[in-house]
C-alpha cells in the first residue's frame, strides 16, 4: 500500500515538473504570470519534452513582451509544431478559453 502511494506521488510530481518549468520559462521570456500559467497548462500536453525544454530555455526578456513579440521569438526556434501550439494556446488564453 505504501509503495503504491509513493508511486502515485512520483507520477504526479513527474507530470507537474514540465508544466512548472515551462510556466517559469514563459514568464522569464516576458509573458505575464497569468498568460504563462494558462499557456503552460495547454502546451504541456501537446508538445514533447524536448520541445518544452526549447521553449523553457528561451533567453530572459529584459521587459514584459506582448504576445506577438513572444510569438516572434517562438517562430525563431524554427519548429512549426511549437509555433502552432504556442499560437493557439496564446489565442485561447487571451480570450479566456484556455
Amino acid at each position: 500500500m505504501r509503495s503504491t502511494i509513493v508511486l502515485l506521488a512520483l507520477l504526479l510530481t513527474a507530470c507537474a515538473i514540465p508544466e512548472a518549468r515551462l510556466r517559469t520559462g514563459l514568464e522569464n521570456a516576458g509573458l505575464s504570470r497569468a498568460m504563462a500559467a494558462c499557456m503552460a497548462e495547454r502546451m504541456v500536453d501537446r508538445l514533447s519534452l524536448a520541445q518544452l525544454s526549447r521553449i523553457g530555455d528561451l533567453p530572459r526578456a529584459s521587459a514584459a513582451l506582448s504576445v506577438s513579440e513572444f510569438l516572434h521569438r517562438i517562430r525563431a526556434l524554427g519548429d512549426a509544431q511549437i509555433l502552432g501550439v504556442s499560437s493557439s494556446s496564446a489565442a485561447l488564453c487571451a480570450v479566456g478559453m484556455g
